[in-house]
């Protein structure tokens, strides 16, 4: 269904590489599991051309305005870690256990408090670990291989360290775990790469947010691979909060082992130009995953969004809800995609993308899909665009509620059945204020 994107007509145009793609080497002494990673990443990156929209998981995106030539990457020294002026409110904070990744020019630190919780540990990695099992190291770079495009491979080939949140066996965390990851600077290159590995029947909520607060300009490719053993539960809340001048493109999937199960809720608010893949696998019989997105693109910004449901095992369920609000010349693209493989049978899988446009001159797509190889399954999907209901806001006006407050109360209506879907009530009102604020800031 759409809106629609009127593709321009096809040119071909020969893009810069980043500056720093020829002198860059790896640790060639280093024999470890991780620098193997690196250095086959960094092959495979040198000899991928920047995708086109040939690329099938590129048809309508446009990588017209990006110059990679005007990028560099951080420093390389680690910093000292020092206590973090965390970007959301202090209300929110006091029950989180909050750890800040910072970017710069001169490098990079990491603070992370003392845990009370036994079973939890936050490390950046760049070889072997004392402190981490061995399987959760060399699960890195499994989930989502260098080799599935050239931005991937960028962020596994140029992030120098991988940050780890391993939850050990039967390990439940009762407070939430906030990682903000933030870069200082102008002209950063950023690359990152997130394991977050949750071992048999322990559970986790991890709220991760994503910024540049000095509206810098910023190029951002990130990893993030999530593994779930046997009976695991993960409530996985991703904010990206990025400057409007910072390019952002991510690839993340988690794989769920039997009756393992995650809740994963994403607010796409700010960057001038995403890219987000996101992708489960739901491997073992009886997993679960409840899928959502928010998303608000305004005045240029260019907004892309793929996901998968991977069913490939027997009585599996997945539930996938993404709801966008669009304003300005602002376009945004969903695309789904629901697989049933042959041997899982009893499969429930649902998608749906619902979409509020308010402005005449935004455009969305949104393409559902469906591949079932057996039977006995309920799989469906629905789409949905439509604009402000005038006979709402006249209603509201005849209250003596100006349209722009009353367009802030349909918006909020809109968005409700998305939120209800985050178990934290804080958490959630905490999303509920960082999205009206951007609709009275920059959309009325």
């Amino acid at each position: 269904m759409s809106n629609a994107i009127v593709e321009p007509e096809k040119t071909i145009v020969e893009m810069a590489e980043f500056p720093f793609v020829d002198a860059y080497r790896t640790e060639i002494d280093s024999c470890s599991y991780l620098n193997d990673l690196r250095s086959r990443s960094l092959d495979y990156y040198r000899s991928q051309p920047f995708p086109d929209k040939t690329a099938p998981a590129w048809r309508k995106v446009s990588l017209q305005g990006f110059q990679p030539q005007d990028y560099h990457l951080p420093g390389e020294s680690t910093l000292p870690p020092e206590q973090p002026a965390l970007d959301l409110p202090a209300k929110y904070l006091k029950d989180m256990h909050c750890i800040q990744r910072t970017r710069t020019q001169e490098g990079s630190r990491l603070f992370v408090p003392q845990i009370s919780e036994k079973g939890i540990s936050c490390v950046l990695v760049s070889d072997s670990s004392p402190v981490l099992p061995k399987k959760v190291i060399e699960k890195i770079g499994q989930i989502i291989p260098p080799s599935s495009d050239k931005f991937t491979a960028f962020g596994y080939a140029f992030a120098r360290e991988t940050a780890v949140i391993y939850v050990s066996e039967n390990t439940h965390v009762d407070a939430p775990i906030f990682y903000q990851e933030t870069f200082q600077g102008e002209r950063l290159a950023v690359p990152s790469t997130t394991m977050i590995y949750l071992a048999c029947n322990s559970s986790a909520t991890i709220l991760r947010q994503q910024n540049n607060p000095a509206q810098s300009k910023a190029f951002s490719a990130g990893v993030t691979e999530i593994f779930l053993e046997e009976g695991a539960k993960l409530d996985l809340i991703d904010l990206q909060t990025t400057s409007s001048r910072t390019w952002d493109i991510q690839n993340q999937k988690a794989v769920l082992e039997k009756d393992a199960g995650i809740n994963w809720f994403t607010l796409l608010l700010s960057a001038e130009f995403s890219k987000a893949q996101l992708e489960v696998d739901l491997v073992g019989q009886g997993s679960q995953a409840l899928i959502t997105g928010l998303f608000l693109p305004a005045g240029t910004q260019r907004f892309y969004m793929d996901t998968v449901q991977n069913h490939l095992a027997r009585n599996t369920t997945s539930d996938l809800l993404y709801r966008g609000v669009v304003d300005g010349e602002s376009q945004s693209r969903w695309q789904g995609m629901i697989y049933v493989d042959k041997q899982a049978v009893r499969t429930d899988g649902y998608q749906a993308n619902h979409n509020l446009i308010l402005s005449k001159t935004a455009k969305i797509d949104s393409i559902p899909g469906l591949e079932i190889l057996t039977d006995d399954v309920r799989c469906s999907h629905g789409v949905t665009i439509t604009n402000i209901d005038a006979d709402q806001l006249f209603y509201l006006k005849s209250r003596g509620i100006q349209d722009q407050t009353g367009t802030t109360l349909i918006v909020s209506g809109f968005i409700q059945k998305a939120l209800d879907r985050i178990k934290s009530d804080a958490i959630q009102q905490l999303v509920l204020e960082e999205f009206i604020s951007r609709i009275n800031k920059n959309m009325l």
